[in-house]
């Protein structure tokens, strides 16, 4: 057993480097005392920013000296081998020296310390022949590169280099997950923002990294949490596919396209992320290969499905827990992916990084520096439990703070961008004119439109933003007139904006009253002569909730912090306390009177704008904009010699009183 505690001192070391920057597997030049220098300082600088955090398991393909043998049908993660394992391995080599076999027994030899064994241990081992000690290191040494040669690297824009597990690269190298090469990121964003031609497929690589990098942070801070290389495993294939249920142009499909062309429909793209990894899993036969890498997928696939989407099942109480993939005790994994609680997610993480590169606008949130104070914290409930929820440091809020203020930036710059929402409004209503005339072959032959391919996910995964050229380039004159809805989008003749507005009071304005908007539009017209006869067709109102991720609350009031002098205690920062920020700048919560519910506004769309002022300040924490277009309106005042320019307001009646200024050009005509 001497044997073994000195290669303990050696082995310890090398489950240690796994999330560090050096290579999972040393090499046989290195001497112990170079293994103690890297654990005592595992942060050595690098010359490029690289994975930090994923797992460093061995690709899928069983080694070469192991195919032939009975090896091959061993774990292919090293770490994972036991004793037997080990030895059943070297008999596959050629090594049937029952001597030397019982000593790698006696000495409990598994395989964390097969890259330490050299020489001289081997000697100790009974392994006598100079020729054979060197032909079993030469089969460990062919094991173990064969390992590293098979770990997939990506140079991404945002984080580097970064590596993934060989079962993510299974994943990855699917029609499911490779179809997310086709969506772009941001929707009609692209047709505004020419540097905005990220996909979703780049992203999700972004979130798996980042969901390996928290977890795994969290494992190496707090073993007392218990975080298994399987839960480790999981969190990333979650963080990896949150993103499979897309449809084309992104959020476009699900908030915009299903509820036109489905009326009643919840649709949402996490439930077909669920449904979509679901079937990637099984179309590709997927569940033997991660039973292979230590999952169990009778369970694993539920935690990774509740990651993407939620619980399946309602909590009868408050406390019950409703997750049914990993106990309360563990809680805090289900913060990572997709936060239910306060919308602090890797999710975010990537896409304000990723965003702001492609768009050209400054993120000023740092998620390195906060993952640096992470820690998970016991928290008291409101009905008198406690769960586990990730906390970060008191002086972190003001880096939080900038985190949200940066969601509402992108919002009010990019997202929530006019003509950005009024393509997706033109590509919306071109895919309704064509949704009866397309047919998506599914599962077993069957034929689904655009509408219902979401109903199969074998049609699904054909569907993605190609649907657009497709109309596009047809010449079924049954989708005509979606055809020329999307040429009018090459040829930048879009509906005309007429302006926006917010209606007075803090009544808020229903779902249900939506669709009546165009008409209260038409009959409060002005009692002056129009050029033009206007109807509720002619305009679309387009809604658009303005908020910090929990519609009109403030999701700092969400989030647990510790102090320096106490890390096991959690506690909320109130509202009216002033707290100095990471960067040295002074945040002042928001008082009680700024967290009520904002007087909606409206942004509407018509000829010749007069537009409506902009606060500078930022909203507080809820707002809803309403946008107004004018459906085929054109401007004919080319044929009048001197166009008299008009002013009118027109009052809704409305329980909101909204009042829209609008121009009126002599000549306009419909």
């Amino acid at each position: 057993m001497a044997l073994l505690n000195g290669l303990a001192s050696g082995a310890v070391p090398s489950v240690r480097l796994r999330a560090s920057r050096v290579p999972r597997y040393l090499s046989w030049l290195h001497t112990l005392s170079e293994v103690a220098m890297r654990r005592a300082d595992p942060e050595q600088p690098a010359k490029r920013p690289r994975c930090d955090s994923s797992p460093r398991t061995p690709q899928r393909t069983p080694p070469a000296a192991a195919s032939a043998s009975p090896g091959s049908e061993l774990h292919i993660d090293l770490q994972t081998w036991e004793v037997e394992d080990v030895c059943s391995y070297l008999k596959g080599c050629g090594f049937q020296d029952k001597k030397v076999l019982d000593s790698f027994k006696e000495n409990e030899i598994t395989g964390p310390f097969l890259p330490f064994l050299d020489e001289s241990r081997l000697e100790k081992l009974g392994v006598s022949s100079l020729e054979e000690r060197k032909n079993m290191i030469a089969c460990i040494q062919e094991l173990s590169q064969s390992q590293v040669e098979l770990m997939k690297v990506f140079n991404d824009p945002i984080h580097g280099h970064i590596e993934f597990h060989p079962l993510l690269i299974r994943i990855i190298d699917t029609p499911q997950f490779q179809r997310l090469r086709y969506i772009k990121q941001l929707g009609g964003g692209y047709y505004v923002f020419p540097g905005a031609s990220h996909n979703r497929f780049e992203h999700s690589l972004g979130v798996g990294y980042l969901a390996g990098y928290l977890v795994r942070t969290l494992a190496e801070k707090q073993p007392e949490l218990k975080i298994s290389e399987r839960d480790m495993l999981c969190v990333q294939i979650a963080g990896l596919c949150h993103d499979l249920g897309h449809g084309p142009f992104s959020h476009m499909f699900d908030g915009r396209f299903i509820p036109s062309a489905r009326r009643g429909e919840t649709w949402k793209h996490e439930q077909g992320s669920a449904k979509m990894f679901e079937h990637l899993v099984n179309s590709n036969e997927l569940g033997p290969i991660m039973k292979n890498y230590g999952l169990n997928p009778e369970e694993d696939i539920v935690f990774i499905k509740e990651q993407i989407e939620g619980p399946t099942s309602t909590p009868i109480k408050d406390c019950s827990w409703p997750y049914k993939g990993r106990p309360a005790e563990k809680s805090f994994l289900y913060e990572i992916v997709s936060n239910k609680r306060n919308g602090i997610d890797v999710d975010k993480w990537d896409y304000f990084a990723r965003d702001c590169h492609h768009l050209g606008i400054q993120n000023n949130f740092d998620y390195k520096r906060y993952v640096k104070f992470v820690r998970v914290c016991e928290v008291e409930e409101s009905c008198g439990c406690k769960m586990k929820h990730i906390c970060t440091r008191e002086k972190e809020v003001g880096n939080l703070y900038d985190m949200f203020h940066t969601r509402n930036c992108l919002h009010r710059r990019a997202y929530q961008h006019k003509i950005s929402n009024l393509i997706d409004i033109m590509i919306t209503e071109a895919f309704c004119k064509a949704d009866p005339y397309m047919e998506i072959l599914g599962a077993k032959g069957k034929k689904f439109s655009i509408s219902t391919a979401i109903d199969d996910m074998e049609a699904f995964t054909k569907l993605t933003d190609n649907i657009f050229l497709e109309i596009l380039y047809s010449t079924d004159p049954n989708l005509s007139e979606a055809r020329n809805i999307l040429r009018n989008i090459e040829c930048r003749n879009l509906y005309k904006y007429l302006g926006e507005t917010q209606p007075n009071g803090q009544d808020k304005i229903t779902g249900e009253e939506y669709d009546q908007l165009p008409r209260d539009i038409v009959n409060t017209k002005p009692d002056v002569p129009l050029y033009a006869q206007l109807k509720a067709e002619d305009f679309i109102v387009d809604v658009i909730n303005m908020d910090y991720g929990m519609k009109d609350k403030n999701p700092i009031d969400h989030v647990h912090f510790y102090c320096k002098n106490n890390t096991k205690h959690a506690v909320k920062i109130s509202k009216d306390q002033e707290v100095l920020g990471s960067k040295g700048t002074s945040h002042q919560a928001v008082s009680e009177s700024a967290v009520a519910v904002a007087p909606d506004k409206l942004s509407f769309f018509a000829p010749e704008t007069i537009p409506v002022p902009r606060d500078i300040l930022l909203p507080s924490w809820g707002q809803t904009f309403f946008c107004l277009f004018g459906v085929g309106l054109v401007n004919c005042s080319e044929n009048t010699t001197d166009p008299i320019l008009t002013t009118h307001t027109w009052d809704f009646t409305t329980n909101t009183s909204l009042r829209l200024q609008v121009s009126e050009y002599s000549g306009l005509c419909l």
